[in-house]
């Protein structure tokens, strides 16, 4: 009589990764009708020719736990033995954080401090910030300064947030353009030796 087990690679995956669920045959003639459910919904899955074991990689964008039975194994026979069983495995999808932040004085100029304070969702985060000037950090709410920008007008940059939770699970990009205004390459002195740029700050 033919029986038949059920594996799976991993038991904990993250939304959108992969665990492979393995059907292995034995005790009778390949190939092997295997009758599972997912969920409560009962499929089937065949392996071919002389093989006694049939693969599926499980894919899922929602968070949950999804569990497979292997309820009945069937072999090629004369005639065929038909198996029941009850062999579970599950698999659970962790939900993936989610990066966001906002930004503290957007539009300034060249040398100011800009704040990016961080509202992402998610456990035990860490964090990953690309600031589109080969700078980057893993602080939670970062400061940066944008400098040495000369000339006139503004330089906008793409600043950027990952982040990864305590199961490992990473979060998709999150990004914000960043507008910089330029300072002027020149200065015009007055007669106290005072220097002015078009960003409103003065020096002595």
């Amino acid at each position: 009589e033919p029986t038949a087990t059920i594996s799976v690679s991993t038991n904990e995956v993250c939304e959108n990764e992969t665990a492979t669920v393995t059907f292995s045959g034995s005790g009778g003639t390949a190939p092997y009708t295997f009758t599972y459910t997912e969920n409560d919904v009962e499929k089937t899955i065949i392996t071919t020719g002389t093989n006694i074991e049939i693969y599926f990689d499980f894919k899922t964008s929602i968070s949950g736990d999804y569990v497979f039975v292997l309820t009945k194994v069937k072999d090629d026979s004369e005639t065929p033995l038909v198996a029941d069983l009850d062999d579970k495995v599950t698999i659970k999808v962790n939900e993936a954080p989610v990066a966001s932040f906002t930004v503290t004085n957007d539009n300034s100029c060249s040398g100011e401090t800009l704040r990016f304070n961080n509202t992402s969702k998610g456990d035990g985060l860490t964090y990953s910030w690309v600031f589109g000037d080969d700078e980057t950090s893993t602080e939670k709410s970062p400061s940066h300064v944008f400098d040495n920008l000369l000339g006139c007008g503004t330089k906008d940059y793409n600043v950027k947030l990952m982040v990864t939770d305590k199961n490992g699970c990473i979060s998709s990009t999150a990004s914000q353009k960043v507008t910089v205004n330029k300072k002027p390459i020149f200065e015009i002195y007055d007669p106290t030796e005072r220097s002015f740029s078009n960003c409103g700050n003065v020096s002595s």
